[in-house]
């Protein structure tokens, strides 16, 4: 009975992962990825580097702080799209900062 107690929580963060939202930023202009992010909430978005065209860069980027786990802060990133080389956006980055001692 006990494996099937851890099994189950266990599934449910799989199916969530599998269902986080991907999106190619490709011809979207800044104020459409950060539409989407308010949108969303959360997403993954995809983009051409900058430095090397042949690569394809990714990263989870969230719309605010809410969406930041415990022991997250949001900070500010950014991702080139069609208007700009750089779009402010958040993502969410491991802080020890609001740790109780």
């Amino acid at each position: 009975m006990k494996p099937i107690a851890i099994a189950i929580p266990l599934l449910f963060l799989v199916v969530q992962a599998q269902a986080q939202e991907r999106r190619d930023i490709a011809g979207l202009s800044c104020a459409e990825v950060q539409a989407l992010l308010k949108q969303d909430g959360t997403t993954v978005i995809r983009y051409r580097s900058i430095f090397n065209l042949s690569l394809t860069r990714y990263d989870l980027y969230v719309s605010g702080q809410k969406q930041c786990g415990p022991g997250e802060v949001a900070t500010g990133a950014g991702v080139p799209t069609t208007d700009t080389d750089y779009c402010p956006v958040h993502r969410c980055i491991a802080s020890n900062l609001f740790v109780a001692r």
